[in-house]
């Protein structure tokens, strides 16, 4: 088993400006009865000069009563800030060793109809929104051999999912790396995508159907680029495959 952590700079120092305003120093419990203690303390000692009637003792008793209120205020208000963070050392060697995790490869499908060139979405029950179709890649590697496996892979998955024949045109138009911030593991991570356009007329032209057990609807790239939810999420998608894979 491998124990080394291999990090890139940037994606440490991007990790630490979003979690800037969650590490605090957060206070012992041996600190905060010191403040108690002390502040008591000084309190007894005040309350003794009061009480001579001097009056210079009371100017020196009232400034004292203000520093103990203000050191108190400060105790208590970074008692507040470490409660309402709760960013422990354990979350944060958690999102350094998400960053230190290798890319993560996935197939992008822009499924078109020839005759409206619509694009096909399909809906995610768990992201509650219409997504591309997608599949986790076999692997980043680079190279024609290793693309030529991975459509032969994306050709079996659109055959048992969307029905559609493996003979249907599919290339591979782009491959690109994209470092994003994942919301399920609230980490930035490096994602290796390649886009793969598919032409075909095997499934029905309605705006929204069911194939498989798949909720399917089909959109125009303009329709995309406004949808709230798809902007939200994935608008540098969206704007990948209309520039450069369309």
């Amino acid at each position: 088993m491998n124990d080394c952590v291999q990090i890139d700079k940037k994606d440490l120092q991007l990790l630490l400006e979003r979690k800037r305003d969650s590490i605090v120093h957060s206070l012992s419990l041996k600190q905060i009865a010191a403040d108690v203690i002390a502040l008591l303390s000084i309190g007894s000692s005040c309350v003794q000069w009061f009480n001579t009637g001097n009056s210079m003792y009371g100017i020196l008793f009232a400034m004292v009563v203000a520093a103990g209120s203000f050191w108190f205020f400060v105790t208590v208000s970074a008692i507040f800030s470490g409660w309402k963070n709760k960013y422990s050392h354990e979350q944060l060697f958690a999102d350094i060793e998400g960053i230190s995790r290798n890319e993560h490869p996935f197939s992008l499908m822009i499924i078109q109809h020839p005759k409206n060139r619509k694009i096909l979405t399909v809906y995610d029950r768990r992201w509650d929104m219409w997504l591309l179709p997608y599949k986790k890649a076999a692997s980043s590697e680079e190279g024609t051999r290793a693309d030529n496996r991975e459509k032969d892979l994306v050709q079996e998955y659109l055959q048992a999912t969307f029905n559609i024949p493996n003979d249907s045109e599919c290339s591979l138009k782009l491959r690109q790396y994209t470092r994003k911030y994942s919301v399920s593991d609230k980490v930035d991570k490096i994602y290796y995508h390649r886009f793969f356009r598919i032409m075909t007329d095997k499934l029905p032209d309605t705006e929204e159907f069911e194939i498989n057990g798949n909720k399917c609807r089909w959109w125009t790239i303009s329709d995309l680029e406004v949808d709230p939810k798809t902007q939200k999420n994935n608008a540098e998608i969206i704007a990948t495959v209309k520039n450069e894979v369309l």
